[in-house]
């Protein structure tokens, strides 16, 4: 695929489509290059050896399908990439990470990143139920980080997302991680999207992400599902624009 997004073409690439030893480079090149500059916090951040299992042909049972799709310009530079992740038993999709290299930025290549994700959904069912997270910024501890944060949130709506009216925490990626209660859950509401989710749906894709992560039977799984329980529906509201928002809920 490739598409003219901005001043120049960009071409993508699906890792899960190359051969394994062209996967293995390109993904630990975005990694080096991109990732880890934008994901330093280690409670958030994983990394190739997590990912390139999860893109093999034979995933285990109970553990997730990792996407990858990456942004090249015409010299097959990496210009950014997105990580989602396939939930089978629920048929959900969790958009885990979008980086783009800082000199890459306002070109629409996060857009287009979304828009390939969305695409490869939309190939595999019509019911396109994708979830995302962002860190709520005012409970970010550095100033410049919370500017950011709302930056952020503001261009995850751009992207077609609003916030699922739960108190969420996700669940620690590995043993030696912390769960991080500071972050929106977020639906893909944009063209394709549901801007509503059903709590049955909802509740049947945490129990999935928390077992993938061999945390089945936490506190805060249980706590979150007590919740949803007591609803049938729940809607989105747009993602606030300043902690004095009237829509901004901690």
């Amino acid at each position: 695929m490739t598409a003219s997004v901005a001043h120049g073409a960009v071409s993508f690439v699906v890792l899960r489509e190359e051969p394994a030893e062209r996967r293995d480079a390109l993904c630990r090149q975005f990694f080096n290059e991109i990732y880890r500059d934008v994901f330093p916090n280690p409670d958030e951040a994983e990394g190739p050896d997590t990912w390139l299992p999860l893109m093999s042909d034979d995933v285990p049972v109970g553990q997730p399908l990792v996407h990858m799709v990456l942004a090249r310009d015409s010299g097959e530079q990496i210009l950014g990439g997105i990580i989602f992740e396939s939930y089978r038993e629920s048929a959900c999709w969790l958009a885990t990470y979008i980086a783009v290299r800082p000199d890459a930025r306002h070109r629409g290549i996060g857009e287009s990143l979304i828009m390939k994700t969305v695409d490869t959904i939309s190939r595999q069912t019509e019911d396109v139920i994708m979830f995302a997270e962002a860190e709520i910024p005012t409970r970010l501890p550095i100033p410049a980080e919370r500017e950011w944060g709302w930056k952020r949130l503001a261009i995850l709506t751009s992207f077609g997302f609003s916030r699922i009216l739960i108190n969420y925490v996700q669940p620690a990626l590995s043993p030696e991680k912390h769960a991080i209660d500071n972050l929106y859950l977020l639906l893909y509401a944009g063209e394709r999207g549901e801007d509503v989710i059903s709590s049955v749906r909802l509740i049947a894709f945490l129990k999935e992400f928390y077992a993938a992560l061999h945390q089945p039977s936490s506190p805060y799984l249980s706590e979150m599902c007590d919740a949803l329980a007591t609803r049938t529906i729940l809607e989105t509201q747009s993602l606030p624009t300043s902690a004095s928002d009237p829509k901004y809920i901690i």
